[in-house]
């Protein structure tokens, strides 16, 4: 397989974003199958930029699941699975994902996750080491959201996903692209 030149959860929420995957918490519609069938493939190794990714708004949920995971039903991910999630996402450069998505559904994928994957950055919070520092240069200075991260990164406490709401208030109005 070729080397990707964008990290897969960069990808993720530019796909998405054109896409309109819903991310809503908790959709009782379609209960974000398309966003959360998408990160069971990133977490088995599969990449949004390969020929072979299975996941598009236009296919079945039927579809996607014999794609990638053919033996078991559902989408839910391992421990091991969780812990993949996590390197991919805490790895992933935010200003990217905003100059390539939807305002605010960038912040809602990375929400949902956070939401997924809440158990597992509790004991080991890899999302959030890796992106509250972002985040930080993301919102207004001086701004509540500003204080409620850095208050996170100097404790080492998982990012919650509810924060995220306070984040999308005191964003910096560069990075609402609509």
């Amino acid at each position: 397989m070729p080397k990707q030149e964008s990290n897969a959860f960069e990808s993720l929420c530019n796909l998405a974003s054109r896409e309109n995957w819903c991310w809503r918490i908790p959709c009782t519609t379609c209960g974000n199958g398309h966003f959360r069938w998408a990160l069971k493939g990133l977490a088995i190794g599969l990449h949004p930029s390969d020929q072979r990714w299975p996941v598009r708004e236009s296919d079945s949920f039927d579809h996607i699941q014999a794609a990638v995971n053919p033996s078991h039903r559902g989408w839910r991910c391992t421990i091991e699975e969780i812990q993949t999630l996590q390197h991919i996402v805490g790895k992933a450069c935010l200003s990217k994902i905003a100059q390539q998505s939807k305002f605010p559904d960038w912040l809602g994928y990375i929400g949902l996750v956070l939401h997924l994957s809440q158990l597992a950055e509790r004991s080991d919070p890899l999302i959030s080491r890796g992106l509250i520092p972002q985040f930080l240069e993301l919102v207004l200075a001086g701004s509540e959201a500003g204080s409620v991260l850095r208050e996170h990164l100097e404790s080492g406490a998982a990012l919650r996903w509810r924060e995220l709401e306070l984040v999308e208030q005191h964003i910096k109005a560069e990075y609402k692209r609509h």
